[in-house]
C-alpha cells in the first residue's frame, strides 16, 4: 500500500486537485469518486485502486499559506505505517507574487519556494526537504495562484470567452480608471463560475463547481506541469522528505 499526503491551502484547492486527479488519471485509477457520489466528509482521505497496489490520498488543508510550517510534522512518515507501506507527502500552495505577500513565507515563486523549504526544514529538526515536493500554482515556475491557473483552463468557447472580454474585463478596466479597490481574481473567477452555474452560490457550489461538466478544459496544455509532479507523486517517488521521525 502507498499513502500520500497532499497538503493545500483551503477548501478549493482540494476541490480542484480532487477533479483534476479524477479526470486526467482515470485511465490509471480504477475509480476516483465525484464529490457529489462522496459519503466521507471532504478532510476523510478516499481510497483507490492503482495497478495491483492500494493507493490512500489525504487531503489536508491548513487554511492559509503561512500555517504550512504549523504542519511541517504531517510531512513525515506516520508512525502506524507497515515497514513495507510506501509514503509520500507533498505540497501544493500559491506562488503569490512580491506585492501580495504572507507575514512569514514572501511572495513571489522564487521567495515562496525558497522560504518553504527553508522553514519547513527547521520545523523538522534540520532535516533537509526536497523542492521535488513541492508544486506552486499556477504552473510551477511562474508568479500567481490557482485563479491565476482557473482563468488559463476555462472552456474555449464564444459564450465562455464573451463573459470576460465583454463583461468582466470592460468592468475591471472601469473600476481601475475610477480609481476603486481592484476586484481579486478569486471574485472574477467566483462570478464566472455563478454565471455558468446555478447553484454557485449554494453551500461549497463554488468549489463543487470544479466537478460541473462544460466549465474546465481538463486537458489544456497549462495543466502539463500540475499533471507530471502529481504523476511522480501518485505513481513515482517524488516527495517533501525521504522519511523523518514523525
Amino acid at each position: 500500500m502507498k499513502q500520500v499526503n497532499i497538503l493545500v491551502e483551503g477548501a478549493k484547492d482540494f476541490y480542484f486537485l480532487h477533479e483534476f486527479i479524477r479526470q486526467r488519471f482515470r485511465e490509471l485509477f480504477c475509480d476516483v469518486a465525484a464529490l457529489s457520489d462522496m459519503i466521507k466528509q471532504p478532510k476523510s482521505p478516499y481510497v483507490v485502486e492503482a495497478h495491483a497496489e492500494a493507493l490512500e490520498v489525504r487531503f489536508t488543508w491548513v487554511n492559509g499559506v503561512d500555517n504550512f510550517i504549523k504542519a511541517g510534522p504531517n510531512i513525515c512518515r506516520p508512525k502506524g505505517l507497515l515497514p513495507q507501506d510506501r509514503f509520500a507527502s507533498v505540497i501544493i500552495a500559491d506562488a503569490d507574487s512580491p506585492e501580495r505577500r504572507s507575514e512569514s513565507l514572501g511572495g513571489g515563486h522564487a521567495e515562496r519556494r525558497r522560504l518553504l523549504l527553508e522553514r519547513l526544514g527547521e520545523k523538522i529538526g534540520g532535516r533537509e526537504v526536497f523542492g521535488d515536493g513541492l508544486f506552486l500554482f499556477p504552473d510551477n515556475h511562474g508568479d500567481g495562484d490557482l485563479e491565476t491557473l482557473m482563468r488559463q483552463i476555462v472552456v474555449d468557447t464564444e459564450e465562455h470567452r464573451d463573459f470576460f472580454d465583454k463583461c468582466w474585463d470592460p468592468f475591471d478596466t472601469s473600476v481601475k480608471m475610477l480609481h476603486f479597490n481592484p476586484v481579486s481574481r478569486k471574485s472574477m473567477m467566483n462570478e464566472y463560475t455563478a454565471a455558468f452555474y446555478d447553484g454557485a452560490w449554494e453551500h461549497n457550489g463554488i468549489n463543487r463547481a470544479f466537478s460541473v461538466s462544460g466549465l474546465w478544459d481538463w486537458y489544456a496544455p497549462v495543466l502539463d506541469p500540475l499533471y507530471d509532479f502529481l504523476n511522480g507523486v501518485l505513481f513515482g517517488d517524488v516527495s517533501l522528505v525521504a522519511s523523518c521521525t514523525p
